[in-house]
């Protein structure tokens, strides 16, 4: 066997205890500052005037709000020619703002957006996840952050954590259609826009506006907080933010290890009742920015970080941490009418030094995993031309990636990436075309492996819509997409505990391609909203990572790490990346209905359900593995201007359709209670959110996830947090 736990790392100790200090003084002024805040608004009433800074538009609260699955008023700002609300927008769109994100919050992106139509998540625990998309993951997904790529290591493995953090987002958009090539040929699935504002693009309208927000979850004792400032001198506006967050070992119903993979492998760990182990977490973030403004002309610069601590469960009883640290530059600017024939100009710049050590043991090092990126956008937005607007751009892209230590499951590697791309939109009456392409050249090299290849893809879009009566969209969307596989798809060799995977990657792979057909039906009109969308993608060369049988680490005769099979009680699973054609089909109903209402009350009854499937086109009705299985969801809520409770019935089915060595999971029923709070509705800013999740105690397992047998979500709990605006 191979010894993969022989580095160490010195710094360990040192480094968490600075973590926890800072992390408690952090807490003390969260607490002074929210409490003054809060008893200040509830003894000097305000009293608007014209000169008054007016309220964040993330702080703002309503009464008469709709729930996220139904709001169809919320702006789209990602992927568009102009602005436009959800309901005029041709493909499927989400977005969390406001109050709907303060509930959804939670420690992982993926987590926090998983309820959200067509939305899963590669769940590994409360330190990482990333959202799944209509049963795409990974290099397929892009999320962004303010815009530009998050520039992190999460599309290489599911245990690695995505550069965002929640408590100091703003505004969530999730997006497909033809919007998306804007941001690569890697976003077939759809793309992810995090905002957290650390760049004021614009000015206060006050000598300085921020907010405070805290939390907690009981399942695993998570606490946190996050302080958010913006001041502004003349043209000058400038931001600093920071936060926190920690928490213990994650409560579960019953064990970690599934009854399937117990039955499987009968001498497997399964861990202690009632705990998931190695689930701990502990975070700290923090941004400083400033911009020039000056009428529709803006330039900034800002510098953030990201210092997380957490467990990666896939080994239960064997403690395997990850200590993650990025830092990160971005430089954004406008210019209106820079030249005639053009409304404004865009760039937006990022640069990324990404590192974090997978440590066994609590101090044995088993790879250190380091990444430096840089991202450049350019945008051109031109004069309409008659009923055309649209805009153009590049986009550059270089990444070195490098995995070194006893699990170096892949060679370093550079990466470069440039595309060209448009995005054009004809409108006349209540009909609207949209039009999106883009040209791009990727090129990976290894030294270590002597290995380079290149590629060129393109990829279209078309949309069009029809506005066929008042308050009623329909619309369809087709597209054509290539994308060149990743560094990770064709280098990987190796053994990775923290997956609990011997990943194997093909250098031989070719591009994948993929023909998506969607069409959609929107209503917002009378006491009735929802839409239905349905969509059908066929792909060539789909590339997946399809599952082996349990085996051992060890070498060849020349040294090459290789996995010997061992089904009864493998410490990896084997991993293989491979393609085949693919279709995936699929849709979501999403409705709401305003059953009461009055002047000081609201009454809603909405549902969702949706669905994905995914079937190879050999015509052996075989799948792929991890394909979210289907969703059901009843929601019943009263509003007022002090108060909105809400009732959700979840019922996510079993997923029995599974891919050679997948196990399946079962279906279960999730009972929440949300209770939203404002106690002072005249003023501008106070949300306190209390929370009852899987009131039931359900276990859940949620089948995109590498880890459905290792580790269910957590069992039954309560959620507080509190926003403060000023």
């Amino acid at each position: 066997m191979v010894n993969l736990r022989r580095l160490t790392s010195p710094n360990a100790s040192h480094g968490r205890t600075i973590f926890l200090l800072c992390r408690n003084v952090i807490l003390l002024g969260l607490i002074e500052l929210a409490s003054f805040a809060a008893l200040s608004l509830a003894e000097s009433p305000v009293q608007r005037t014209d000169n008054e800074p007016k309220t964040p538009a993330y702080a703002e609260s309503s009464h008469k709000e709709a729930p996220a699955s139904a709001n169809y008023d919320e702006l789209v700002i990602t992927g568009v020619t102009q602005p436009r609300t959800r309901f005029d927008v041709i493909q499927s769109t989400s977005v969390l703002s406001q109050e709907t994100l303060q509930v959804a919050i939670m420690p992982t992106l993926g987590e926090t957006l998983s309820e959200l139509p067509g939305i899963s998540s590669t769940y590994f625990g409360p330190g990482a996840s990333r959202p799944v998309i209509r049963g795409l993951d990974g290099p397929r997904v892009r999320v962004l952050l303010n815009g530009l790529g998050s520039l992190d290591a999460s599309v290489a493995s599911p245990d690695h954590a995505v550069g965002t953090e929640g408590l100091l987002t703003n505004r969530i958009e999730v997006i497909r259609g033809a919007g998306t090539l804007l941001y690569g040929s890697s976003a077939i699935g759809g793309v992810i826009n995090v905002d957290d504002g650390r760049i004021p693009l614009e000015l206060p309208n006050g000598p300085i506006e921020g907010e405070v927000r805290a939390l907690y979850n009981s399942a695993a004792s998570d606490k946190g907080g996050s302080l958010g400032l913006t001041t502004g001198t003349g043209p000058f506006a400038l931001r600093a933010s920071g936060a926190f967050a920690q928490s213990n070992d994650l409560s579960i119903p019953g064990y970690a290890v599934s009854d399937a993979l117990a039955a499987e492998q009968p001498g497997i760990e399964r861990g202690p009742f009632g705990v998931g182990l190695s689930t701990q977490t502990d975070r700290l973030a923090g941004t400083v920015g400033g911009a020039w403004v000056s009428g529709e002309n803006r330039l900034g610069l800002s510098y953030g970080v990201i210092d997380s601590n957490y467990g990666s469960p896939a080994e239960p009883g064997e403690p395997i941490e990850i200590d993650l640290h990025q830092e990160r530059v971005d430089a954004q600017g406008q210019w209106s009418e820079p030249v005639p024939y053009l409304e404004k100009a865009e760039f937006k710049y990022g640069y990324s030094d990404y590192g974090h050590d997978e440590i066994e043991g609590g101090t044995e090092l088993a790879s250190r995993v380091t990444s430096h990126a840089h991202e450049v956008r350019v945008y051109f937005f031109h004069d309409p031309i008659g009923s055309v607007n649209g805009r153009f751009g590049v986009q550059l892209l270089h990444r070195d990636f490098d995995v070194e230590g006893e699990e170096a499951f892949v060679p370093p590697s550079t990466t470069e990436n440039w595309g060209f791309f448009i995005l054009e939109e004809y409108e006349r009456g209540p009909i609207r075309l949209e039009l999106g392409a883009r040209a791009e050249h990727q090129s990976i090299e290894s030294d270590a492996q002597n290995f380079a290849r290149d590629f060129n893809a393109f990829s279209f879009s078309l949309g069009a819509s029809y506005s066929f009566l008042d308050g009623w969209m329909t619309g369809m969307s087709l597209s054509r997409t290539e994308r060149p596989p990743a560094a990770e798809e064709l280098l990987s060799n190796g053994a990775h505990l923290a997956t609990g995977g011997f990943d194997v990657g093909n250098p031989d792979l070719r591009m994948e391609s993929g023909v998506m057909v969607e069409g959609t039906v929107k209503r917002q009109v009378g006491r009735w909203t929802g839409a239905l969308n349905l969509y059908w993608s066929g792909f060539s060369d789909f590339i997946y990572q399809a599952n082996g049988e349990y085996c051992d680490a060890d070498e060849d005769a020349q040294g090459a790490p290789i996995c010997v099979p061992n089904p009864a009680g493998g410490e990896l699973q084997y991993r293989q990346f491979v393609q085949h054609d693919v279709n995936f089909w699929g849709g979501e109903v999403l409705g709401s209905y305003r059953f009461y209402e009055s002047e000081h009350y609201t009454g809603n009854l909405d549902l969702a359900f949706d669905w994905t499937r995914a079937e190879l086109a050999n015509g052996s009705g075989g799948t792929i593995p991890r394909i979210p299985p289907h969703r059901l969801k009843f929601g019943l809520e009263g509003k007022s201007r002090y108060a909105d409770l809400r009732g959700e019935l979840w019922w996510v089915g079993a997923q029995d359709r599974v891919a050679a060595n997948e196990l399946p999971t079962d279906s279960y029923l999730m009972l929440n209670l949300i209770l939203t709070a404002h106690p002072f509705p005249n003023q501008r800013n106070v949300t306190l959110v209390a929370q009852g999740r899987n009131l039931l105690d359900e276990e859940a397992r949620v089948h995109s996830s590498f880890l459905k047998d290792k580790l269910p979500l957590g069992g039954r709990e309560a959620r507080l947090n509190i926003n403060v605006a000023f």
